[in-house]
């Protein structure tokens, strides 16, 4: 979330990524949704 308030999508990108392929269920829909409101 602090990479989205910095405005470095490329960076919030890349840690969802990240948690989608490594994290718990909750985790990876949680970034799932986040990623759902990139450009």
């Amino acid at each position: 979330r602090a990479y989205l308030d910095m405005g470095d999508e490329e960076g919030a990108r890349s840690i969802l990524q990240e948690v989608v392929n490594e994290g718990s269920e909750q985790q990876k829909a949680a970034a799932q949704k986040m990623m759902g409101g990139f450009s």
